[in-house]
């Protein structure tokens, strides 16, 4: 589960509907889906397996900005379908993989958006597992070259998919 650390709230879909464009809400925990963190080229993506397999939380319109509705989406591997973990005192900074300086925001039990990085309480999350965390896969440094983007080492549950060690990008070296 994510939990919003201001509003104590945790992200949901709208009504459970498995469909392109479903927002994402954030609710009490008995409303709350199960969220599955797994790596992709970009970064994570998020999925509500109870709720899709092929859905994942997208930044609604392919080039989001400051204000940009959070919703659910067919994977299509878009950096607008990624996100970047940052631990901070208290949680994590869900960040944007299209534009870092966006993140994952909590605005009560509204639906939930991506707003310019403040450091408000609102844009830290709690991850909360469901899982005993009894296999993890551990994923090496890929090295930044000239021309290509590296990654930093990392490591997540293969059960659940809940990340220890976020992978984070290394710019290519030109």
């Amino acid at each position: 589960y994510l939990k919003n650390n201001s509003t104590g709230t945790y992200l949901a879909v709208d009504g459970g509907k498995d469909a392109n464009g479903q927002a994402i809400d954030l609710w009490d925990k008995s409303e709350a889906f199960r969220v599955q963190i797994t790596s992709d080229k970009n970064g994570y993506v998020m999925r509500f397996p109870g709720v899709s397999s092929t859905r994942v939380v997208n930044q609604y319109a392919n080039a989001p900005v400051n204000g940009t509705k959070v919703t659910l989406y067919t994977y299509s591997g878009s950096t607008s379908q990624s996100w970047g973990f940052q631990k901070v005192s208290g949680g994590y900074i869900i960040r944007s993989m299209y534009n870092q300086n966006l993140c994952l925001t909590g605005n009560g039990s509204s639906v939930a958006t991506v707003t310019n990085y403040t450091g408000a309480s609102n844009q830290i999350w709690t991850l909360e597992s469901y899982c005993t965390h009894s296999s993890t896969i551990t994923k090496n440094v890929k090295n930044a070259t000239c021309t290509a983007t590296g990654l930093t080492a990392g490591s997540h549950c293969s059960v659940c998919g809940t990340v220890f060690t976020a992978q984070y990008i290394i710019p290519a070296r030109h």
